[in-house]
């Protein structure tokens, strides 16, 4: 097995690498990087919650001091893809390399974040830039941690991602008299919605710049527009008190619809939101409730005509 002694970073979380009691372990063997994950709202849950099935892909950093701190921040542990399992367990790239703490005892941070950038824009005692476009189909997620040698083998360290978009999930409340049988769902768009984001990794805070597009949800199979119905959903940039939408069924365009919460409160980060459609013969309208990521009385409204 291939094997690095970190001089200064390392990541994820800790074990001693002997066999004997925590009272025996030699002071200065190297002490194995693991790390714990959770996908989590704004509390903390156990290592593994809310992970898919197969998994999470993430990209990991580790540093031992702040950015533009010291020229020989970076470890070997920077922006390396990295894999959580159901069980929350963390295997850092290839599986293969081991990566230990600073024999100093030196606290490690260590950074997560998803979807993963190939190549960041960085520097020299500069933190990576990290940016997307947005699309509607992708939550970004982030998580940090911070641990040392003396402390790895008793406190493994959990990366507890955050969600740091918010999501609508758009369904029939009910179908009034009059409106057609048999009607589908063609499409659900999201117009000029914020599409450029870029995460500071050291605050986890996510900013979106001007750049607007209409961004379509994505649609759950071909939908009858019927009571109770299930339409689709869709990631959005979080701090709007509303959103305009334009739905389209096979009997007619409902356009610009707009979607708010009661009491000029906003969409936030970390949280899901059921935006119930009513359709009529002649209208459309749409109230949102908040659900599940984080829980909350909110509720909104909006119609069209």
């Amino acid at each position: 097995m291939k094997k690095m002694i970190l001089s200064l970073l390392a990541i994820a979380a800790m074990t001693s690498c002997t066999t004997t009691s925590e009272d025996e372990i030699d002071p200065n063997a190297p002490v194995e990087i693991k790390l714990g994950a959770s996908i989590l709202e704004t509390i903390a849950r156990s290592a593994g919650d809310n992970i898919p099935e197969a998994g999470f892909d993430f990209s990991l950093y580790a540093y031992t001091d702040a950015w533009g701190a010291t020229s020989n921040g970076y470890s070997d542990i920077t922006n390396i893809a990295t894999k959580a399992a159901k069980s929350g367990a963390i295997t850092i790239g290839d599986g293969i390399t081991t990566y230990y703490y600073p024999t100093n005892d030196t606290e490690v941070k260590f950074y997560g974040y998803a979807p993963r950038i190939e190549n960041p824009t960085t520097g020299d005692k500069v933190a990576p830039t990290l940016t997307w476009s947005i699309t509607g189909t992708e939550d970004i997620t982030y998580a940090t941690a911070t641990s040392k040698r003396s402390t790895a083998s008793t406190n493994v360290p959990n990366l507890n991602f955050k969600h740091l978009l918010t999501k609508l999930n758009f369904k029939v409340d009910k179908v009034n008299a009059g409106f057609p049988a048999d009607i589908t769902l063609t499409s659900i768009t999201i117009n000029g919605a914020k599409t450029n984001a870029t995460l500071d990794i050291t605050t986890g805070r996510l900013t979106f710049n001007d750049i607007t597009g209409n961004l379509s949800a994505t649609i759950t199979g071909t939908p009858t527009i019927a009571d109770n119905a299930e339409l689709g959903s869709i990631m959005l940039a979080p701090g709007s008190t509303s959103y305009s939408i334009t739905v389209v069924t096979t009997s007619g365009t409902y356009d610009n619809i707009t979607i708010s919460i009661d009491n000029s409160k906003t969409f936030d980060a970390g949280s899901q939101y059921d935006i119930l459609l009513t359709f009529s013969p002649k209208q459309m309208s749409g109230t949102a409730e908040m659900t599940d990521w984080t829980s909350s009385g909110d509720s909104g409204k909006g119609s069209v005509e």
